[in-house]
């Protein structure tokens, strides 16, 4: 008797068992569906985000003058851009980032503000009455004084006919 229940209870086990990773096989298969699914939806992001950033990759050819409303000026340690000045921001050869901000007034909030450094794009935000951060990094960290533009375009088009606002500012990095 006691042998029949002992055989009884290791079948019992033996299937709890197989059930049990036959379950995981399935939890396993739905979770690399979901990590599949999940890759494929950050491709399609960086995708678009690529595509955007080469849109705007560096500022439209065109003689640009200040225009449109509101004012924007960059606030560093060393000072601000207001009234035309050029602050100066420390850093050292091997510094990779930098942050520094960015203060917006006036500024229509429906339209995106594509920021340039030297001419090459930096970032995409949305300004209003807002302040913000500016990453600086590579070679918007070599010594010397950099120009920065803000400009902000009607409609969708990235495209020097289309320049709603336009404001352009300096800094100056010293090791």
């Amino acid at each position: 008797m006691k042998f029949k229940l002992l055989a009884l209870a290791l079948a019992a086990a033996s299937v709890l068992c197989f059930a049990g990773c036959g379950s995981s096989t399935n939890e396993s298969s739905d979770s690399s569906a979901q990590a599949e699914e999940s890759s494929i939806a950050e491709s399609s992001a960086e995708e678009s985000s690529t595509e955007e950033a080469s849109a705007a990759e560096t500022i439209p050819a065109g003689d640009f003058t200040v225009s449109g409303n509101g004012t924007v000026y960059l606030s560093t340690a060393g000072g601000t851009t207001e009234d035309g000045n050029v602050p100066v921001v420390s850093a050292s050869s091997d510094t990779q980032i930098k942050q520094i901000g960015i203060n917006a007034h006036g500024y229509d909030g429906t339209m995106m503000a594509y920021i340039y450094i030297d001419g090459s794009f930096a970032d995409k935000q949305q300004l209003s009455d807002s302040q913000a951060t500016l990453d600086l990094s590579g070679e918007s960290l070599t010594e010397g004084v950099h120009k920065v533009e803000v400009v902000q375009y009607t409609g969708d088009t990235v495209s020097a006919d289309n320049v709603a606002t336009y404001q352009t500012m300096q800094y100056e990095i010293k090791y």
